[in-house]
């Protein structure tokens, strides 16, 4: 890391922040994007074995075919392709009885976020206990929904949601109600969370309950 911080390294820069998705295990998972580029386009400023070590760090197999060695100081050797200091120049570098070759390309690797497409889950389809699917109205989508049994504490909607990895979902539910308050639970993996309406008012369309 460029600046030695990383996401969720601490609690301000956390994976969220960085657009990032939080395993349950509370590491980051993050899309990413790799670009490299050409380190040295001239040899003749490479002062010395340091120089080159401290800036190239992505090994090769050995010199491309058809490349053409010349020294550049006794514990360095550059090898290039066609004539020009490029991306397929490899160095050869003598250090502590080793050699190493090193490609001259710095590669950069970016974080680009977690990015999930939203999926819909219609209540129609869920597993249903203790009530009705009705069809008399067209706010709902393709003019299906639910109708719960009032003051039926047994009444339920289930859905077996698949996500590609463990860890932290925003969820939002939508429903109507055509009476006075009348209270839900929302539970997930068995455990009762905490709803947060946007909309105190359950005689409207309520989303964003999570």
């Amino acid at each position: 890391w460029n600046d030695g911080s990383y996401p969720g390294d601490s609690t301000t820069n956390t994976c969220e922040v960085n657009g990032c998705k939080t395993r349950t295990d509370g590491d980051c998972l993050c899309r990413t994007t790799v670009s490299e580029s050409v380190v040295f386009t001239d040899v003749d400023n490479i002062i010395s074995k340091g120089d080159v070590m401290s800036k190239l760090f992505l090994g090769a197999l050995g010199p491309q075919d058809g490349s053409v060695s010349s020294d550049i100081s006794d514990d360095v050797r550059v090898h290039v392709v066609g004539g020009n200091i490029d991306g397929n120049t490899v160095f050869e570098v003598h250090d502590k009885g080793r050699t190493l070759y090193l490609k001259n390309v710095l590669s950069t690797v970016s974080i680009e976020g977690w990015e999930m497409a939203p999926q819909i889950y219609e209540a129609e389809d869920a597993l249903i206990s203790n009530a009705r699917v009705s069809s008399n109205t067209d706010s709902a989508t393709g003019g299906l929904y639910v109708d719960a049994s009032d003051g039926d504490s047994t009444t339920s909607v289930e859905w077996t949601v698949n996500v590609p990895i463990s860890g932290t979902y925003s969820i939002s539910l939508r429903y109507a109600s055509n009476v006075d308050r009348r209270p839900l639970s929302v539970f997930v993996n068995n455990q009762e969370v905490l709803r947060r309406a946007t909309n105190q008012n359950p005689v409207i369309q309520v989303a964003n309950l999570g």
